[in-house]
């Protein structure tokens, strides 16, 4: 059962404080910040607001939004095509990774702080693309599995809702019922950004439930995860 939980971080907080107690700033004050904003602008083809949850003055928990002028159908094929985030020589390695963790492995090289990113956003025409950290560095480590995902997922999930839902919330979670607080289950020894995404459809109130390993909607009361 996918159960719902009221708790979770509003996307865009209008005040400087919410009931989980994080501090909300608009603009972390980090060397390079603005030069990091500047590169993912350039790299995926957007505007970038990029803000700071912080628990405490040394805390830089990102929260980044892009907004891009494009569908979700064509950013994915555009990311087919390798020009839309497209991906850069890593290092020494004979490999590449996604232009944006090469722009935050750059902030952090600016900075004594350990900086993370708590949300990304990606807003589109027809949809936003949400994805909630659900370990540290989680987002930075998996946002080229997630990405090339919505790619391999596109037509199942729009055939089977009859349109693009009009928000993806990655990733919801199945319930631990015998735990006191709940948390998610686990594969192998990591919490899975690829079970179970929200679709937000302007034909129901409530969300639906996407279950990438079956490919399939499912029925269920909706769990986010509140960090």
């Amino acid at each position: 059962m996918i159960r719902n939980h009221q708790e979770i971080l509003p996307m865009h907080p209008n005040e400087n404080t919410n009931k989980s107690g994080l501090q909300f700033k608009k603009t972390p004050r980090l060397n390079g910040i603005f030069g990091f904003q500047r590169q993912l602008e350039k790299d995926y083809f957007s505007k970038v607001s990029i803000r700071n949850y912080q628990q405490d003055a040394n805390d830089f928990n990102l929260v980044i939004g892009m907004q891009c002028n494009m569908d979700l159908s064509d950013i994915l094929y555009h990311l087919d095509l390798e020009c839309w985030g497209a991906k850069i020589p890593d290092g020494n390695r004979n490999s590449k990774q996604s232009p944006f963790r090469q722009a935050l492995q750059d902030l952090n090289a600016c900075n004594s702080e350990l900086i993370d990113v708590e949300e990304f956003s990606i807003f589109l025409d027809d949809t936003a693309i949400v994805i909630k950290s659900i370990y540290p560095q989680s987002i930075v480590s998996n946002l080229d599995l997630i990405l090339e995902a919505l790619g391999n997922h596109y037509l199942d999930i729009t055939c089977q809702l009859g349109e693009v839902p009009y928000e993806i919330y990655i990733p919801v979670f199945e319930e631990e019922i015998e735990q006191d607080l709940y948390l998610p289950k686990t594969v192998g020894e990591s919490p899975d950004f690829l079970s179970f995404w929200a679709m937000y459809s302007e034909k129901e109130e409530d969300a639906y439930i996407y279950d990438l390993k079956r490919r399939s909607l499912i029925s269920g009361e909706l769990f986010m995860l509140n960090q």
